[in-house]
């Protein structure tokens, strides 16, 4: 499923012109972070387990509450101290948003846009980050329950059984063909696009084709 993750997150920042987007799961313990995928433009990669009080108190709380968290001059932000601001600095973070993806009253991840320059994220930013980040985990649940059903059912190939690791064979072709048309159609407001046609992005992750699974 990380392929899913990485086409969103590529056409996410594609868009919006980030620097990176990027999805990281809750560790469960209250205190960590994992950032589990991403799609960088010219930055380091974020990859790893990070505290979520170095940077910014409360940050973990307020994530779990549902509360989006956008930052739009870290280097200026006064909510931060000293030291959550070179935190952030050290990650090459001059802006961030954070949209958290809450379900059964448990934060389960954070969809996450970066900026390398300061950043005023816009009402329509925000609305289509938070759309992406719901449909997106949505279809890793569907994802995951059809993985299920398929170990279940023993489908596998020869080749497949024998593999040491969980290996994914998918089709994105149909996916990347709706996202070039998309653009070749003059599509650059892709917030609107969506409001316009709420099940799009659900149409587009569903064309993912599981070709095998083991």
């Amino acid at each position: 499923h990380n392929a899913i993750i990485t086409t969103a997150c590529r056409m996410l920042a594609e868009f919006l012109g980030a620097s990176r987007v990027g999805l990281a799961e809750d560790d469960g313990d209250g205190e960590h972070v994992r950032m589990v995928s991403e799609h960088g433009v010219g930055v380091q990669s974020l990859l790893g387990r990070y505290r979520y009080a170095d940077y910014g108190a409360h940050l973990m709380q307020r994530l779990a509450a549902g509360q989006i968290v956008a930052r739009p001059d870290i280097a200026k932000d006064t909510n931060l101290s000293p030291a959550e601001r070179q935190a952030h600095r050290a990650l090459g973070l001059a802006a961030t948003l954070n949209v958290p993806l809450v379900r059964e009253g448990r934060l389960k991840a954070i969809f996450t846009v970066h900026y390398a320059a300061p950043h005023s994220f816009g009402p329509e930013e925000i609305a289509l980050t938070r759309t992406v980040a719901d449909r997106l985990w949505n279809a890793l649940e569907r994802r995951r329950a059809e993985r299920a059903l398929h170990e279940s059912e023993g489908r596998y190939r020869d080749l497949f059984e024998n593999a040491p690791v969980s290996l994914w064979e998918e089709d994105f072709a149909a996916v990347f063909d709706r996202f070039d048309a998309l653009r070749a159609a003059g599509v650059t407001d892709l917030a609107a696009h969506l409001e316009a046609n709420p099940s799009l992005l659900d149409e587009m992750l569903a064309a993912v084709r599981i070709v095998d699974v083991n």
